[in-house]
């Protein structure tokens, strides 16, 4: 029972203090069709009908807004005027609605948002307008300036150009000289190439011939080189007894004094007899002979050489029997 009144006296405390609004538009038929779906919004609910507003309440309205965006509209000295005409627009809106409703039987709405939409569709076109005129000052300004600078620039240009006009002529008339000097050069050129194509034939003709000379040289190599590893392996033959025996002789065969002139022809000696035996005394004397350097012997050593070389005797079989 207790609880059973604690929720009728919440109830009846809900009922007394719970105000529900509702807002409808009186634009269109949905108005119309609602109240006669619900006829208690007319019969149970307080109806409160807000009417248009009065001009000095559009005014107000207006000039607070412009306040609020006064860099948009241009300033202060703009607010009041364009309140003004703000307010006669809504206002000749209302008028001709009346008129438009009395002579064809429609309505045309115009609602306190209509008003606001107003405003704000005029500042912020306004702003728009003004970015869009800023922005081509700013440009048209750029282009002032570039212009100047481009003025500027040409008269610089044209009294740089004035002062090289004698450098360009001097110029010129180097240029001419040069190309002159180009053509004699030419000719010379000319000639020298056909000098150099004699040259680079006889060139050609010359290495053909070294080529002849490299293969016939190379052919002489190749007979003489049996005979030169012939006598390696005849002084690895050669012992110290051998050298003792030499030594021992106070005039030795022809065909060895004649070896051993060859020899301290070769290890630049003299070629007498006891010179020869002083170098069959040095001990590493058989290390010299195998160890010489033949391919740096000069071209007058291999001319003395060359007249022991070329006797007949002067065989490693013939100068062996005599020793």
């Amino acid at each position: 029972m207790f609880k059973t009144a604690i929720l009728k006296y919440y109830r009846a405390k809900v009922r007394h203090q719970l105000h529900i609004v509702l807002t409808f538009s009186p634009i269109g038929e949905s108005f119309r069709q609602r109240m006669m779906q619900f006829p208690s919004f007319s019969n149970c609910c307080v109806v409160d009908w807000y009417h248009r507003w009065p001009k000095t309440a559009l005014f107000s309205v207006a000039r607070r807004m412009f306040h609020s965006r006064v860099g948009d509209i241009g300033g202060n000295d703009y607010v009041e005027p364009v309140s003004r005409v703000c307010m006669h627009i809504h206002a000749s809106v209302e008028q001709e609605s009346t008129v438009f409703l009395n002579t064809l039987g429609r309505y045309n709405y115009t609602t306190p948002t209509s008003y606001l939409e107003l405003l704000s569709l005029l500042t912020n076109t306004v702003s728009e307008q003004r970015s869009k005129q800023q922005a081509h000052i700013g440009r048209y300004e750029q282009g002032v300036r570039l212009l100047d600078e481009t003025s500027t620039k040409v008269q610089l240009l044209q009294v740089e150009l004035k002062e090289l006009q004698p450098k360009l002529q001097q110029a010129s008339q180097d240029t001419d000289t040069l190309m002159a000097k180009l053509q004699v050069d030419q000719k010379t050129a000319e000639e020298t190439r056909q000098v150099a194509s004699k040259e680079e034939a006889e060139a050609a003709r010359l290495a053909v011939d070294c080529d002849q000379q490299a293969g016939n040289c190379q052919a002489e190599l190749d007979k003489a080189m049996p005979a030169y590893h012939a006598a390696l392996k005849a002084l690895d033959k050669l012992d110290k007894k051998s050298i003792g025996e030499l030594k021992t002789f106070v005039q030795p065969p022809r065909m060895v004094g004649v070896v051993m002139e060859a020899v301290c022809l070769l290890l630049k000696r003299k070629t007498t007899w006891e010179d020869a035996k002083k170098k069959l005394g040095e001990m590493d004397f058989l290390d010299q002979l195998k160890n010489y350097d033949k391919d740096r012997m000069s071209n007058k050593l291999v001319k003395k050489v060359k007249k022991y070389t070329d006797m007949e005797e002067f065989t490693a079989e013939k100068v062996a029997k005599v020793s």
